[in-house]
């Protein structure tokens, strides 16, 4: 049920997964109220994944909300990749969830282990809403991955709402170029 997009065998579906971890993968808000007491809200299964983690991902608001009036950690990362809630809800246009994420604190300059930041996964996944939020919020424009920045992702996905968006920010850079792609 879990197994993700590219597992190659179930050996790759997280283990160590608690009830929690599962209410919150599935938005469940009143089993998830009904488990806070007596659960560890930060328990990690072989991944590194927090059930707020899952709920973010997801996009299940109201669960994120629950979880972080009670103290789940805001600023936990993945050890698969090193993403962070605000990397997740970006990456998967949950633009909700990014608001209130930001809005408890959390880093809007995080990225993963590849360098990845919000700006770029929203982007290159199209997500114009959580691209807007994140320019709103002041997210830089010279973020990149190895060599390419906001603006290339959405242009090589064909993404015009978010290509035109970032083209009406001053400091874009325009004038990218590749080899591979000259």
């Amino acid at each position: 049920m879990m197994a993700y997009e590219g597992c190659s065998s179930y050996s790759e579906v997280p283990k160590r997964m608690t009830q929690v971890h599962l209410v919150a993968y599935f938005g469940l808000n009143e089993a998830m109220a009904a488990l806070l007491s007596g659960h560890d809200l930060n328990s990690k299964n072989n991944y590194g994944r927090t059930p707020l983690s899952y709920a973010v991902e997801n996009g299940h608001e109201a669960v994120v909300k629950l979880l972080l009036e009670k103290g789940a950690d805001l600023e936990s990362q993945d050890q698969y990749d090193g993403r962070t809630l605000l990397l997740w809800a970006a990456k998967n246009g949950h633009e909700a969830v990014v608001k209130l994420l930001l809005e408890k604190g959390a880093e809007l300059e995080s990225m993963d282990m590849d360098g990845w930041t919000l700006l770029l996964w929203a982007a290159k996944r199209g997500n114009k809403a959580a691209v807007k939020l994140l320019l709103e919020k002041g997210a830089s424009l010279e973020s990149k991955d190895m060599k390419y920045g906001p603006l290339w992702w959405a242009v090589m996905n064909v993404h015009v709402a978010v290509v035109k968006l970032l083209l009406e920010k001053d400091g874009i850079d325009v004038d990218f170029k590749d080899a591979e792609y000259n």
